[in-house]
């Protein structure tokens, strides 16, 4: 009875998703022009990535700051914006146009680029299009 109920506890627990390979996210990048200069840094952070977003905007002294981490949660990896406390789950592909819009961070990074985006449903918020950097 006793080895039943322990093989039924682990049958429920929820599964690890894969490790995506986020390998090319690590160090600086920066994205220039618009209306303000954009910085951001990942780095390897236990389990999981931690990432800082600098925004310079012109004519303030010091930047704002918003602080992610990608995290595992049960069956999905996860964006999560720190200051928000609000988490998305992680795309690692650019969507096309006949995807649809669910909720989610898409991360995707290359050897010189990096775009980071958040979908709200049908709502896009780009948080970082940006070119490889190096590290201060």
């Amino acid at each position: 009875m006793a080895a039943a109920l322990a093989l039924g506890s682990c049958a429920s627990a929820p599964s690890m998703p894969p490790s995506p390979d986020l390998s090319l996210l690590r160090g600086c990048w920066i994205q220039r022009g618009g209306d303000a200069a954009r910085t951001m840094r990942w780095f390897p952070d236990g389990a999981g990535w931690r990432g800082e977003l600098l925004v310079y905007w012109p004519g303030n002294r010091r930047p704002s700051e918003t602080r992610y981490r990608v995290l595992p949660a049960p069956d999905v990896w996860q964006v999560c914006d720190n200051d928000a406390a609000r988490c998305w789950p992680l795309d690692t592909t650019l969507p096309t146009e006949a995807d649809e819009p669910p909720s989610r961070a898409t991360l995707v990074a290359s050897a010189s680029a990096l775009v980071f985006d958040i979908h709200d449903g049908a709502r896009l918020q780009p948080v970082f299009r940006g070119q490889r950097d190096g590290c201060d």
